[in-house]
C-alpha cells in the first residue's frame, strides 16, 4: 500500500454507516478518511416551494455529529434532481402500472453507486481487491468478540489529534474525483469470481443481508466499494456503537425501516396519493371471479398484502392486479 488511501464514507446519520466510519478510523493503516452526506429529497409545500424534509434534517444533524465525534471532515452533496428523475419518477410509473417497485434498489444503483461514485472516485484506480481485502481483514481482526481495546485506543487517538473538522461541513470540491473507495453501511460482502472480477455476496448476518438491494449495482463500481459491516452481526454493530461512547447521539435512534422520503407519521399509500390518482376498483376473487368488495386506490395494494375487505370475516390477500380495470384479485388465506 503506497501512500495514503482516500476512503469516503457515505454517512446517512444512522448507526450502520456511523459504525462503518468508526471501524475505518480504528485501523492502523494509512487511510485518509472523509465523509459525505447525501441530500436526496425535498418536501413540496402547498405553495409549490420546497423545503428539506424533517427526517433528512434530523439525519444530517446526526451525520454531522458522528463526523465531529470521530474527527472526520464531512461534506454534503445534493442529489435531489437525480433522485427524482432516476428513482422516484420510475417508481411512480411502476406503481401506476400495478407493479411493486423497490426504490432502494434504484437508489443504490443510480444514486449511491451511480451519481455519488461518479462524482467521488478517481478515474483510474489500481489494486482495489488487494487493498479492500486488507482493510476488511483488519476490521475482522478488530471486531472479534474478545477484542474491545481498540475502542479505548481510538478514543485516545482522537483526543490527541489535531481537530480536522468544525460544526460546518467542508467544501464538496475537496473530495471530488480523488477517492480510492466509497464506503457504506450496507450488510453485504464483496468477493471475486473465477475471473478475478468483483462479485456481490450475502452478509454474514442473513437476517440483515442487503445484497438484494445492491443486486443492480455495476461490478465496475463494486471494485471501489467497501462494506465494513458485511461480516458482522447487527448485535455486534450495536454493541460497538454503545461501547465506543462516541456515538451516544444515536443511542435512542430507531432503525430506519421505511422509505427514506416518507415521513414515519405518514402512510405510504397516503403519501403516494399526492402523486397518483386514487383509481378505485373492485376486489375480485381469483378463484371464481366473484366480486368481494371495493377499494379506493389501486396503487395502495401490493402482491401478498392483506386486502382487508369490508364485511368479510375471512382474511383475503392480494394475488394479482389489473392495471386496465383497476381491479385487484384476491385469494383467501
Amino acid at each position: 500500500m503506497n501512500g495514503k488511501i482516500r476512503v469516503i464514507v457515505a454517512l446517512s446519520g444512522g448507526i450502520d454507516s456511523s459504525v462503518s466510519a468508526l471501524l475505518l478510523k480504528s485501523l492502523s493503516l494509512p487511510l485518509d478518511i472523509r465523509a459525505v452526506f447525501m441530500h436526496n429529497w425535498d418536501e413540496i409545500l402547498d405553495d409549490g416551494n420546497t423545503r428539506r424534509c424533517p427526517t433528512a434534517s434530523r439525519d444530517y444533524h446526526d451525520a454531522l455529529q458522528t463526523a465531529n465525534s470521530l474527527n472526520i471532515p464531512i461534506s454534503t452533496v445534493d442529489f435531489t434532481k437525480e433522485y427524482w428523475t432516476r428513482v422516484f419518477e420510475p417508481m411512480v410509473h411502476s406503481l401506476d402500472a400495478g407493479n411493486t417497485p423497490n426504490p432502494d434498489v434504484g437508489c443504490n444503483r443510480y444514486i449511491k453507486f451511480g451519481a455519488l461514485t461518479d462524482l467521488l472516485l478517481k478515474k483510474s484506480c489500481s489494486s482495489e481487491a488487494a487493498t479492500r481485502n486488507l482493510i476488511m481483514e483488519r476490521i475482522n481482526d478488530l471486531t472479534k468478540d474478545c477484542e474491545t481495546n481498540f475502542l479505548e485506543r481510538l478514543k485516545s487517538r482522537i483526543a490527541n489529534e489535531k481537530l480536522l473538522v468544525s460544526k460546518n461541513p467542508v467544501p464538496l470540491s475537496s473530495i471530488i474525483g480523488n477517492a480510492d473507495f466509497v464506503v457504506t453501511g450496507h450488510y453485504a460482502r464483496i468477493g471475486t469470481d473465477y475471473n478475478n472480477k468483483p462479485t456481490l455476496m450475502r452478509a454474514f448476518d442473513t437476517k440483515k443481508d442487503q445484497s438484494y438491494f445492491l443486486s443492480n449495482v455495476s461490478r465496475n463500481v463494486l471494485r471501489n466499494a467497501i462494506f465494513p459491516l458485511g461480516s458482522l452481526p447487527k448485535s455486534r454493530v450495536k454493541q460497538i456503537a454503545q461501547d465506543s461512547g462516541l456515538l451516544s447521539h444515536l443511542s435512542k435512534k430507531r432503525e430506519s425501516m421505511g422509505i427514506c422520503f416518507v415521513e414515519p407519521s405518514k402512510r405510504f399509500g397516503d403519501f403516494m396519493g399526492e402523486y397518483l390518482e386514487d383509481r378505485p376498483g373492485k376486489f375480485v376473487s381469483l378463484d371464481d371471479g366473484v366480486v368481494k368488495g371495493k377499494h379506493t386506490g389501486f396503487f395502495k395494494y401490493t402482491i401478498g398484502q392483506c386486502a382487508r375487505i369490508s364485511g368479510e370475516s375471512e382474511k383475503w390477500f392480494v394475488a394479482a392486479k389489473d392495471s386496465q380495470t383497476s381491479n385487484i384479485f384476491v385469494v383467501p388465506g
